[in-house]
């Protein structure tokens, strides 16, 4: 019997000792009996320090190792994690498997226990439950609507934000395919943006029409990403959108506004160069009847000296007029003189004909300064 035995107590020994895990046994008494180098390893302790020495002092909190001992001896078993302290005072986390020992008349005579340091697993662990929280907070308190869809387009993920946008409830939009926010004249769009999102060849970013549960008419700007796995497949996409009715409504109006600046820019061009051709029409008219006033004025001038001049010409030939008609009445019997005087008086009454001529062209109303125009070629 004991030739059996002792082969299987070093095979026992050989496993405690080259175990990765950390390997300890106690007495009833939870005293150690086993640490292995492992064991050492993990806490700072060398195996000489710690056999014989309770088990407590191996626990951040003595209690937890109390509560390990009794469960194990009531269900012969405990599986869980607990805090343990090394040597220097520091802690580390293991995930702990126990078992009762027995002796060969199978009398329970201690525990073992099987435990791992999972302190780095438990970090990462908890720091991945920070950023899902971070980021569970980041959906939930978001300002755009954050939504996820399955490759089916039915909603996953309906954010606060979705709700208060679309007036759904998350409860009534998960699991609803995407039409009961889409607007009619926005669905063949949508449908071609959603097939480039599930074949990874755009889609990102898109504008359209949706309708909320009350019926209202929204326009809404998506950013879509394609969830894809490690492999290259498409699980789903993720969306925000962002609710820009307003915007747009206040740039259709703004486009309106150009249009009609426009158009009465145009109007009033229009209307500015009839104008202009007016003013241009009456700047030459006016040009003109100051041109026809200097001339008239220029005439009037040329009346009033000419009429100066008839008047004196007309003094002169009154006098040669006169002294003729007396040469006449002396020389009358001089048939030779008298052609002489006859030729004289006709030209006295041909000068005074043109002076009475002159007067006539230059003759001014007694009731206007205006002189009657004439040719003065007549002249």
């Amino acid at each position: 019997m004991e030739k059996k035995i002792r082969p299987a107590k070093e095979l026992y020994e050989n496993l405690v000792r080259d175990s990765s895990d950390i390997i300890i046994s106690v007495d009833l008494d939870r005293k150690v009996i086993v640490f292995n180098p492992a064991a050492e390893k993990a806490f700072g302790y060398t195996k000489e320090e710690i056999i014989g020495k309770h088990v407590n002092m191996l626990y951040a909190d003595p209690s937890q190792g109390l509560h390990v001992h009794k469960a194990t001896k009531e269900i012969s078993t405990f599986e869980g994690e607990i805090v343990n302290r090394r040597k220097d005072g520091s802690t580390f986390i293991s995930q702990l498997s126990t078992g009762v020992l027995h002796n060969e008349d199978g009398n329970v005579i201690g525990v073992m226990g099987i435990s791992r340091d999972i302190t780095k697993k438990k970090l990462e662990e908890d720091e991945l439950a920070k950023l899902l929280q971070k980021s569970l907070l980041h959906v939930q308190q978001a300002p755009l609507a954050v939504i996820e869809w399955n490759t089916n387009f039915e909603v996953t993920e309906w954010n606060p934000a979705a709700e208060k946008i679309f007036g759904y409830r998350k409860e009534e939009a998960l699991g609803h395919h995407a039409e009961f926010i889409i607007h009619e004249a926005a669905k063949e769009h949508v449908d071609v943006v959603w097939q480039s999102l599930l074949s990874q060849q755009g889609g990102m970013r898109s504008t359209n029409e949706n309708i909320t549960k009350d019926g209202n008419i929204l326009f809404c700007e998506w950013y879509n990403t394609p969830l894809v796995s490690e492999s290259g497949e498409v699980l789903g996409v993720a969306s925000l959108a962002h609710d820009i009715t307003e915007v747009k409504l206040a740039d259709e109006k703004l486009k309106l506004l150009n249009e009609t600046l426009e158009q009465r820019v145009a109007e009033r061009t229009v209307e500015l160069k009839e104008k202009n051709i007016v003013l241009k029409k009456e700047i030459a008219e006016r040009e003109k009847m100051e041109e026809a006033l200097l001339q008239s004025e220029k005439l009037k001038s040329i009346g009033t000296i000419t009429a100066g001049v008839s008047h004196e010409f007309n003094n002169i030939l009154s006098i040669i007029s006169g002294k003729v008609q007396l040469l006449e009445m002396d020389y009358n019997d001089n048939s030779e003189l008298m052609g002489e005087f006859s030729t004289i008086m006709k030209a006295v009454d041909d000068g005074a004909a043109i002076t009475d001529n002159m007067l006539k062209i230059t003759k001014s109303s007694d009731s206007t300064s205006a002189f009657v125009l004439s040719d003065l070629n007549e002249l």
